[in-house]
């Protein structure tokens, strides 16, 4: 009986060391993705920062109503009431309840809809029952790479864009989670579409006067367009490093059971062990005994 169960803690040690060894090799790929994204990051908030402060700056110098009278980006015209959810999920497992939260915040969005939404996923975890909950029209799914570029965000403007434009949604909005730090992340559901006004500068700051050639009219559309484009860009940073970050914590807390697994399997395989010497011990003692 004893070997039996010698036997079987062997196998358990020898299954969780592997296992260890696939999770610390996975962490480390996680520490690494999550150190390029938060750099990514970061440079990509003072790109958007001063990005920003530069659209505040054109929209400070123009009329307001100039740009709002015939921007279909500040006032949709059309009769549809359909909401295009962008959805900032992952597209590979291990992540905690990163893909529980997202797409847990888009239920509580969708919730208020008056009519069936229209969703753009970015994976396809977590994704299953929003699948079965829509028809096949209203889902699609648009995979990201693990450390996406700029150029990642055209395909989904350009597709959101189509939709809002064209009238088949009222308004466009982004789930997504918010990078905060290495242990801290907090979801958000922002409206992208129609355009959220950008804060303007106080009246008393220094203003800067632009000259636009073409007209400001004319140059709006482009405008708003390069705006959203940074907007998606600096959401889908945050996206991917807490994404990262969310996965390089799973990796560590299942590290740390495995040792703890380690380590309780090896005390009692130690034990067995002990007893199974004692009884042969015993036994031993017992034989020479009776042949006295």
């Amino acid at each position: 009986m004893a070997g039996v169960t010698l036997l079987s803690l062997k196998r358990r040690l020898k299954t969780v060391t592997s296992t260890r060894k696939i999770t610390q090799a996975m962490g480390l790929v996680s520490t690494s993705k999550y150190q390029k994204a938060r750099i990514q990051l970061a440079a990509n908030d003072r790109h958007f920062g001063a990005f920003t402060d530069i659209v505040r700056e054109i929209l400070s110098s123009v009329e307001e109503r100039e740009f709002q009278e015939v921007s279909v980006f500040v006032q949709n015209p059309t009769p549809s009431k359909k909401t295009l959810f962008i959805l900032f999920n992952s597209g590979k497992g291990l992540v905690g309840g990163y893909n529980t939260e997202v797409i847990k915040a888009a239920k509580a969005a969708m919730a208020d809809e008056e009519e069936e939404p229209y969703i753009i996923a970015t994976g396809h975890r977590g994704t299953s029952q929003m699948r079965a909950a829509h028809s096949r029209e209203h889902f699609e799914l648009l995979g990201l790479g693990d450390l996406p570029g700029f150029d990642d965000t055209k395909d989904l403007l350009d597709h959101a864009l189509s939709l809002y434009r064209n009238g088949y949604v009222r308004s466009v909005k982004a789930v997504y989670m918010r990078y905060q730090s290495a242990l801290r992340h907090e979801i958000e559901v922002e409206v992208l579409l129609p355009f959220p006004a950008v804060p303007k500068k106080p009246e008393e700051a220094q203003r800067i006067e632009f000259d636009f050639e073409p007209s400001a009219k004319d140059m709006q559309d482009q405008i708003f367009t390069m705006y959203l484009r940074e907007k998606l860009y600096h959401i889908l940073l945050h996206a991917k490093t807490s994404e990262h970050s969310t996965r390089m914590q799973a990796m560590d807390n299942a590290n740390k059971n495995a040792d703890d697994i380690l380590r309780n399997l090896t005390k009692q395989l130690n034990r067995v062990r002990q007893s199974a010497i004692t009884q042969e011990i015993t036994e031993i003692v017992g034989g020479a005994e009776a042949l006295k």
